[in-house]
């Protein structure tokens, strides 16, 4: 019914009785005529649209091509000034914006779909993903995953659950969570990556699956002896985290190709520039209670031991950049959950907490207390133990600098290990990142100025540049007779030409709600400069940074 229901629109049916004489639809509709009254007049669509199914699953044939043949992709190296190593930064760049194109072709195809063509299309892509393994071609297919998995909700309950029943995420689950341990390193990579790509934004679907993901991570974490499988549960940890305590819209609902029919109401998308109110059926990812719940436990399990080990005087320096490097992408995952301050302090400041650090307490308060207890302060704890890090390599510097003797001799096994750590260049640089995270970024979504840049990009590829000189002509013309009523609306308004999509739209709102986060870093030192000079909250000043620290009071 909702492959059909297009053809029965009034719009549809105007479209079609306007229909030239040449067109091979109006003569399809003669002939349905003359064969007598029981035949249906839009049989000619409907074989159409069925011959359309059968064309998306020769479209992912395409798509898995492409995958097949694709050879090593490489990131701008940033030990090369910038530039790639092996290729000019003009390819990287051409590759990464090849990825960002297939990533919205893929969702728009997908949010298109029919459900029973879904179906087909969820088989064929789980028979590829299960049968062939292409490590060079990961990233793009994580990609095709994540359109996969975000892009197919049931829809049919209210806005707080409508993200529970994710259909393809289950059949995803069952192909690439199996079997890890009786696979292949690269094999495992592999299907953790895109594992990674279909839990980025799968919404409250992944609770159903958390002892999976649990096991994946602890899998992928427990290899020490290949950087890139570890790497690679870092990445899914990352994913993990912010699929569930960030917000971000549906896909399924932002794509207008896809007709949504309700209760006695039909939003047509095609045509027309999208709208945010009148039954518009956006609906958007707002994490809950349990999955607050859940990111905790990942976060206690995952990073907040690991950093306990560190602790202990028999860890190696390979332990240290292990934990180091876990931290940093918990943090780089979770970092919207940190507050500064106590959710109940949070909550009852009345003007100088920004809208997003009011909104993040608020989940915290309604999580269980054991998340509480976690995650109450925990910023200020991890920026203080950076402190202590960086106050032991200080103190290891200041001994190595002397050179003399009798220090040498002095040194006890506690300040062999500080030497070691100090001169180790992975570890003072994971420091200074998680530092960083630590200070200034306030959640997951930080490139806000490169999505803004996109997104005007996107906006200008809807221009009609000859119906825009056109425009530019006629006001030349009707300024030159001095007919100044005559004003051209277009560019103006809502109805000066230009057709917004829904996706486009709802893309831009996005943007926004992470440039209120970004701007929430900014103003923790603002409340702070006032404060301290307006009250006397912050005059006690304690020892901060100490070059007495060693590795037993850390």
């Amino acid at each position: 019914e909702v492959r059909y229901s297009i053809t029965d629109s009034p719009i549809y049916k105007r479209a079609f009785e306007s229909l030239p004489e040449s067109s091979v639809f109006f003569q399809a509709s003669i002939t349905t005529n003359l064969d007598g009254p029981d035949v249906d007049a839009d049989t000619s669509m409907r074989e159409a649209m069925l011959t359309m199914s059968d064309w998306s699953l020769a479209f992912l044939d395409r798509v898995y091509e492409i995958l097949r043949a694709a050879g090593e992709q490489e990131k701008v190296g940033k030990g090369h000034s910038g530039v790639a190593s092996r290729h000019t930064s003009v390819d990287v760049a051409q590759a990464k914006n090849f990825s960002r194109i297939m990533k919205e072709t893929l969702c728009y195809f997908f949010s298109s779909m029919d459900d029973e063509t879904f179906v087909s299309a969820l088989r064929s892509v789980t028979k590829f993903l299960e049968e062939e393994t292409l490590p060079h071609a990961a990233k793009d297919a994580s990609l095709l995953c994540q359109a996969v998995a975000s892009t197919r909700f049931d829809l049919s309950g209210n806005g707080d659950c409508v993200t529970d029943k994710n259909p393809g995420f289950d059949a995803l689950m069952s192909v690439l969570a199996e079997d890890l341990e009786h696979r292949s390193n690269k094999s495992a990579i592999y299907r953790l990556r895109c594992l990674a790509g279909a839990v980025r934004f799968a919404g409250r679907a992944v609770i159903k699956h958390r002892e999976k993901i649990i096991s994946a991570v602890e899998y992928a974490l427990s290899k020490p002896g290949d950087k890139h499988l570890f790497k690679t549960g870092c990445k899914l940890l990352r994913h993990s985290l912010s699929s569930q305590c960030e917000i971000y819209p549906i896909s399924q609902c932002s794509h207008p190709m896809r007709s949504i029919v309700g209760e006695g109401l039909r939003i047509e998308g095609m045509g027309k520039s999208a709208q945010l109110h009148g039954g518009a059926l956006i609906h958007w990812h707002v994490p809950s209670s349990e999955q607050i719940d859940f990111t905790a436990q990942l976060l206690n399990k995952f990073s907040l031991q690991r950093l306990k080990e560190m602790g202990d005087p028999l860890s190696s320096i390979v332990q240290w950049r292990r934990c180091l490097r876990v931290l940093r992408y918990s943090l780089r995952g979770c970092s919207g959950l940190l507050l500064d301050d106590a959710p109940e302090a949070t909550m009852s400041e009345a003007t100088e907490i920004s809208t997003h650090e009011k909104a993040t307490a608020s989940l915290i308060l309604e999580a269980s207390t054991e998340t509480k207890s976690t995650l109450n302060g925990l910023r200020r704890k991890l920026s203080r133990i950076m402190v202590d890090i960086m106050s032991l390599i200080a103190n290891d510097t200041s001994y190595s600098d002397q050179k003399s003797d009798e220090m040498d001799q002095q040194m006890d096994e506690n300040n062999a290990r500080k030497i070691t750590i100090s001169s180790d260049t992975k570890i003072c640089k994971e420091v200074l990142e998680v530092t960083s995270l630590l200070l200034t970024r306030r959640g997951s979504f930080h490139r806000v100025q490169t999505a803004k840049s996109v997104w005007r990009g996107q906006k200008e590829i809807l221009t009609d540049f000859v119906l825009a000189s056109g425009s530019d002509y006629a006001s030349a013309a009707f300024f030159r007779q001095r007919n100044l009523g005559a004003n051209s609306y277009y560019r103006d308004g809502e109805n000066g030409g230009k057709t917004m999509s829904s996706a486009l739209l709802v893309n831009r709102v996005n943007i926004m709600l992470h440039t209120q986060s970004r701007n929430a870093s900014f103003q923790i030192p603002r409340r702070l400069r006032k404060r301290r000079g307006v009250t006397d909250e912050i005059a006690s000043s304690s020892t901060l940074f100490s070059t007495d620290m060693d590795i037993k009071t850390l």
